[in-house]
């Protein structure tokens, strides 16, 4: 109930996404009466913060991934074994190194090393595909 939810405060909000707008915060105020305590007027506010929501989720995204292979990260992970409460007796890990990776960043340069990464992440993925072994780290791709 409204009234209840709203008695003893100044204002209450709600983050609602809009069908037209997009994401838009609502806020409502009362205005009481004194002498009887009962409300008199509401006064809503609508305020549109889908840029704030969007700004949002992408931060959100980028704490989980990995900002050059768009995988996810270790703290994703971790979030992932809380989460599910994953037996790790009964998992698999895959862990890929790239050899010589300073070898060609000092020769080829970083961007180079860069795209070896990206590369060897999509082999990667593309191996694990055709296999039976999902990994959580391939949600992203």
């Amino acid at each position: 109930n409204l009234t209840e939810r709203i008695r003893g405060n100044s204002y209450i909000t709600y983050e609602v996404m809009g069908l037209n707008l997009g994401w838009v915060r609502l806020a409502i105020f009362p205005i009481l009466d004194d002498e009887n305590d009962k409300f008199t007027n509401v006064i809503f506010a609508v305020s549109n913060i889908n840029e704030q929501k969007c700004n949002e989720e992408n931060l959100k995204k980028l704490s989980y991934t990995d900002g050059l292979t768009g995988l996810f990260n270790r703290y994703s992970f971790e979030i992932d074994l809380r989460k599910f409460e994953v037996n790790l007796k009964f998992g698999v890990i895959i862990s890929v190194d790239v050899n010589n990776l300073k070898f060609f960043n000092d020769t080829y340069g970083h961007n180079v090393g860069d795209d070896l990464i990206k590369r060897t992440s999509l082999a990667s993925y593309i191996s694990l595909s055709a296999t039976s072994i999902k990994s959580w780290i391939l949600k992203s791709v």
